[in-house]
């Protein structure tokens, strides 16, 4: 699916890794890893949206507990 068919605020997985989705801002995104660091991802960028319907909040700590929810390395 691409990027632009998205919710906004959904938790996705790009390359392997679960990346928080909040909206598309002209061509590109504003997302951010279980880190903590801004990604500007195409908005025509294949992803997947994680197969649970998650809350979507910002936190590290939630974001971290979802990973390891989904076996992703969040360190």
């Amino acid at each position: 699916m691409k990027l632009y068919e998205v919710p906004r605020k959904t938790y996705i997985i790009f390359e392997g890794e679960v990346i928080y989705f909040d909206h598309i801002d002209g061509a590109y995104s504003y997302c951010k890893d279980l880190k903590g660091n801004v990604i500007h991802l195409s908005a025509s960028t294949e992803v997947s949206i994680l197969p649970d319907k998650l809350e979507a909040v910002e936190s590290k700590s939630t974001m971290k507990r979802i990973a390891i929810q989904k076996g992703v390395d969040a360190s």
